[in-house]
Order: structure tokens, then sequence, then C-alpha cells
């Protein structure tokens, strides 16, 4: 995937403007007669002025001008590189309109080195989302399980995190404004510490019937229950149409699925799927199942 930056505005003059901050500690004069004396020097002096300050260490300079840039299709790990090495003061974005897909270190490549207004980018670093893009859905738990969920999820590469409420739920879906905003925080931390390209959004869906209805929207439908056709995530992948580019796994809270939640997904066509003799808890389930999904569709 390519992404794209365009350059909105930048400063009049940049050069002049630069190499006036480079001059200022060295020639007599006020502020407007330096500049004026940098124009009056023209761009190539300029420029050779800038590159010796520059390679001196001193790049402070850089800073007496601005750059608006709007950036499409390119990771949060470029974001980070820009803020860090001090090539953007802050960055705005929104997760609804801005697609993080493309993950490592881009760098421009320019089409039209004369005006720049726009030009490409390209991905220098493979791509390191998987191939199947896995929603977990997973029943409202009590405490701190819910931040180990999402922590290790993100970490086993799940694209979205949906937390639901259903019969045998014991947590109650309050304050969940608050709760979302730190689950959120918890993914983005987990993302950038594991490498993602993207950070997974995190939400809540208290419809039942919507969380059945979007899984059925994807590829593969896994729903995780411990009793009943029992069902192996290898059995369901291997009976699925190859390439897999989209799962939902869906898995209980404490109690698990009451009998008529279960059946609701059978008669939809799920897969109905178990994950061996043993029980495991609730925040444990939903990693092991995303994690032999990953491992079963190749991604791991």
């Amino acid at each position: 995937m390519h992404g794209h930056v365009t350059l909105i505005s930048c400063s009049p003059e940049a050069a002049a403007i630069i190499a006036s901050g480079g001059r200022i500690s060295t020639m007599d004069g006020t502020a407007d007669e330096i500049y004026a004396k940098s124009l009056a020097a023209g761009q190539e002096k300029n420029e050779k002025l800038i590159g010796k300050v520059l390679s001196s260490g001193h790049t402070s300079v850089l800073e007496h001008c601005y750059v608006n840039l709007s950036f499409e299709n390119v990771s949060v790990l470029a974001e980070q590189f820009l803020i860090e090495f001090r090539l953007a003061s802050f960055t705005v974005k929104s997760r609804r309109y801005v697609d993080f897909s493309g993950a490592g270190y881009v760098a421009p490549d320019f089409s039209d080195p004369a005006q720049a207004a726009a030009f490409a980018v390209r991905q220098e670093l493979p791509d390191r989302e998987p191939r199947c893009r896995v929603t977990l859905y997973q029943g409202l738990c009590k405490g701190e399980k819910m931040d180990f969920l999402v922590q290790k999820c993100t970490e086993a590469g799940a694209a979205e995190i949906v937390f639901f409420s259903c019969t045998r739920c014991v947590a109650k879906a309050v304050n969940m404004e608050k709760k979302l905003e730190r689950w959120q925080r918890i993914a983005e931390e987990a993302a950038k510490q594991s490498g993602r390209g993207i950070i997974p959004q995190v939400r809540y869906e208290a419809d039942f019937v919507a969380v059945l209805n979007d899984a059925l929207h994807t590829d593969l439908p896994l729903f995780m229950y411990e009793t009943g056709e029992r069902e192996t995530i290898r059995d369901a992948i291997e009976h699925t149409a190859q390439p897999i580019a989209s799962a939902a796994i869906i898995t209980g809270p404490e109690g698990g699925f009451a009998e008529f939640e279960a059946d609701m997904a059978r008669k939809l066509g799920m897969h109905i799927c178990s994950m061996g003799e043993r029980i495991l808890r609730c925040e444990t389930a939903p990693v092991v199942a995303l994690t032999a999904l990953m491992y079963g569709t190749g991604n791991l």
C-alpha cells in the first residue's frame, strides 16, 4: 500500500528565514536587516550556509520555519519518527478517517522536485500486520481482566476488540466511556511496544444480536463454547475457503454463554468451537483462541 503526503502550506522564503537564524549570531544589524541580507544572498548561498550550520549539529535553526503536511495511509510508526526527531511538534489524528494500515518507516519519493506540492511515500519495511483481519468479541468481565485481555490480544494481532453484554455477564456496562478510553490507551501502548502497524479500535456493543450479525460478515466466524459440537479451530480453518481474509472470535464472560445464545450462533451457521478438554479463564480463552487462529492461518 502506498501513502501520500500533501504539502498544505509552508513558510515563504524558507531558506532565507533559516539562513537568517544562522547569521544572526555573527552578523551586525537588526533581525529585519539580516533577513533582507539573506534574501539578497540568494538561494544557493543560503543553502550552503544552512548545510554548514546543520553539519555542526545546530539543528534548532530549522524551527524558525513551519511546514503543514497532510498524511494519508502512513503508519503510526512514521508519526512517532517525525515527533521523536523534532520534525513535527504535534499531530492531529482521527482513527475514524485516517488509515494506519501501512507499517514501518516511510521515506519521500519526489516525483516533481521543483514543486513537491504532493508526493508519494513508499513503505521501506515489510508489513507487520496479519493477512487475516481478526475481530475479537468478548463478553464483559470483572476487574483488571479486561486490561490484560486488551494488552495481550493487541500484541497477538487483533485488528479490533469489541466488548459486549450477554445473559451471564457479572460485570455491568457502567461508565463505559471512561473504561473504553482506558482500554484504548492500553491498546495503543501495546501496539507501539509490539511494533504493530495499526492501533486496534476498542469499542462496546450493547446488542448481542448485533455482535452475531457483525461476526457473520467475516470469512470465518468462531463462537467459542465449552459444550456442544466441540469443533476445533484447526478443523474450522481447514473447512473454510482459502485464503481467509477476515475472521471473528466470540468468547464469553466468567459464566460463559447461555444455551440459547449458543443456539442462536448455531442456527446462524457459525462454527461452534472448543479449545480442548480444559476450561480456560475468560481472560485467557480469547488470547489462546486468537493465537491458535493466527497460527492456523499462517500469521504466526
